[in-house]
């Protein structure tokens, strides 16, 4: 049903998680900043999804009703999630927060395709699913609130977007969900009392303006291989991957934090270095199997 004898979509996760791993500590570095409100950042992130509509002369089709809905459905969650990720990211450190939400999202992404998709995994997809899941899962007993809403908002969109593949083709699935996305950021503007909070507010130029786009476009690239992912693969497993780029953004952060601890720098030390290091085994682990799995 969702081609999993075919690696191609593991290979387009991996290289997507592994951009918008190295985008992420990058932006931290670029920046120099704390993030700002998380409504904000949502909402700024939100307005500039608009790009992919470039890809409309490449066969959009107007979508029906139904498929409307659901990117509409699949817009609001994702803004949502990306909001309540941002409020943990805030709480901790990023690989802590990032891990936490890639500990949940792989498990709400699987129950929400069982109950809405339907299909089944194998015994070995089962254990590299655990694997990888169980990554994530070491530190989100410390944000279950955030971290949780987060993931099952996450899981939900993965999911809502795997549907609209399936109904509809790959370029109007993805413009209309990021169409949806846009307009849900964009009606926040309706309320009088946020109007100032979403356009004005603590953000600081980058001091390299012209790396931070290219960062950002990077980012947006990784961000599309991903997706293509979910529509070649099970999003359950594909949405797993996550704890790839949590070990991607550990190695980068630890190699920061050895070299130039000035520019960027994390606890490294006692029980946290020991959680961080089992959390990178069982991915890698998992990542290993699930390739061997799906060959």
């Amino acid at each position: 049903m969702f081609g999993l004898n075919n690696m191609i979509w593991l290979l387009f996760a991996l290289i997507g998680q592994s951009i918008i791993a190295v985008s992420a500590v990058f932006d931290k570095v670029l920046l120099k900043r704390t993030i700002p409100s998380p409504l904000q950042y949502a909402f700024g992130i939100g307005i500039i999804s608009f790009l992919p509509v470039v890809l409309v002369p490449f066969g959009f089709n107007i979508p029906s009703l139904e498929i409307s809905l659901v990117a509409a459905l699949g817009g609001f969650t994702f803004f949502w999630a990306l909001y309540f990720g941002f409020r943990a990211l805030k709480q901790a450190e990023a690989t802590e927060a990032l891990l936490a939400i890639g500990g949940f999202s792989p498990v709400f992404t699987l129950l929400f395709t069982l109950l809405l998709i339907g299909g089944h995994l194998s015994t070995g997809e089962i254990i590299a699913f655990i694997a990888l899941a169980a990554g994530g899962l070491v530190f989100s007993w410390r944000f279950v609130g955030l971290a949780g809403i987060a993931g099952a908002l996450f899981g939900l969109t993965n999911v809502l977007h795997k549907i609209l593949f399936i109904n509809t083709d790959f370029v109007t699935g993805l413009v209309s969900l990021q169409v949806a996305f846009f307009l849900t950021a964009a009606s926040l503007l309706i309320f009088k009392n946020l109007r100032p909070k979403l356009l004005s507010g603590p953000i600081e130029k980058p001091e390299n303006l012209g790396l931070f786009l290219l960062n950002r476009v990077l980012a947006g690239g990784g961000g599309f291989l991903f997706t293509t992912a979910l529509f070649l693969g099970n999003p359950a497993l594909v949405d797993a991957t996550f704890g790839f780029r949590f070990a991607v953004i550990f190695i980068t952060v630890l190699l920061f934090s050895i070299f130039n601890p000035k520019v960027l720098k994390e606890k490294f030390q006692g029980r946290i270095i020991f959680e961080k290091i089992s959390a990178t085994a069982l991915v890698f682990g998992g990542l290993i199997l699930l390739a061997l799995v799906s060959r």
